[in-house]
């Protein structure tokens, strides 16, 4: 849709497109430039949707929310929804394959995540998506911070009032997606649950722990309910520190009752690590980036 060097003027707003970062389905992520401000930022193609999507909704509730992509500009362009996000220098995902990441730096990632989640399901949102690669790391010069992306297949599921509104089960092909949960694999609407169960699946992933891996559908589905049951069966040895907050959590689960201070006190003590203290980032040769 856009190439490299092309000028896209909306109004008052104009965006000189860098490179594209990534192409899927329904659309494009590109690496852009601010005219006004001179910042790089994320332009994010979509098909098919218009700017009142709840992609666009969501995003705007979530204004206020530290860890969330934040939404500069949205607009239509060539029967594409384009929205300008703030711009992160690299996912979870990428940083897992070319560093090993301590038991530390998996527990002060996921304390950080359940901080993100608690705000984001206090507003009435669910993710429904979360997997390392949506995961970013924000970084200013000074200091790394985590930040949540792809409000895509987001919902609200709770009105500002505190009513609980329905969630739809069936409008996407969650029991295909590697990182779903238990419950939505098997076509049950989502919940809070389901977010920090796969918050949890992807703290797995980058310690390059992930029973789940099986071409077989029915295989992964029964993988996950035992891992439901058993967890300290599939969390071995250099994983074991993340059963206690598995069991917490299906626990909480199995009582309908979720307790975020619980969560967050029970994943601080599975490592020593600065809670106050932002993530460190180091650049290596040929680009590599590595945290800490």
């Amino acid at each position: 849709m856009f190439q490299a060097g092309q000028m896209v003027s909306v109004g008052t707003s104009r965006y000189t497109v860098v490179s594209k970062l990534g192409e899927g389905t329904y659309g494009a992520v590109f690496k852009v430039v601010d005219m006004e401000d001179r910042r790089e930022k994320a332009m994010k193609t979509i098909k098919g949707v218009n700017e009142g999507c709840e992609e666009v909704r969501n995003l705007m509730a979530l204004d206020g929310v530290e860890g969330v992509q934040k939404l500069h500009n949205s607009f239509m362009f060539n029967n594409h929804l384009v929205l300008v996000l703030e711009f992160y220098l690299c996912d979870l995902g990428k940083i897992a394959e070319r560093q090993r990441c301590s038991q530390r730096l998996v527990s002060k990632i996921g304390f950080n995540m359940l901080h993100i989640l608690w705000q984001m399901h206090h507003i009435g949102i669910l993710h429904r998506d979360i997997k390392p690669e949506n995961v970013m790391i924000s970084y200013d010069g000074a200091k790394a911070e985590l930040r949540l992306i792809d409000f895509g297949v987001s919902v609200v599921y709770k009105t500002p009032e505190g009513k609980l509104q329905k969630v739809p089960k069936k409008d996407y092909g969650f029991k295909w997606a590697p990182y779903t949960s238990s419950n939505m694999s098997h076509q049950i609407p989502a919940t809070v649950f389901d977010d920090v169960e796969m918050m949890l699946y992807c703290l797995m992933a980058i310690r390059k722990c992930y029973p789940f891996n099986v071409e077989s559908l029915d295989d992964r589905n029964d993988l996950k309910k035992k891992f439901h049951e058993h967890p300290q069966d599939y969390l071995g040895k250099k994983n074991r520190f993340l059963v206690p907050f598995a069991q917490l959590l299906f626990a909480q689960q199995g009582r309908r009752a979720i307790d975020y201070p619980a969560l967050i006190d029970c994943m601080k003590k599975t490592s020593k690590f600065n809670e106050k203290m932002p993530f460190i980032v180091h650049f290596g040769r040929r680009g590599r980036i590595s945290i800490e």
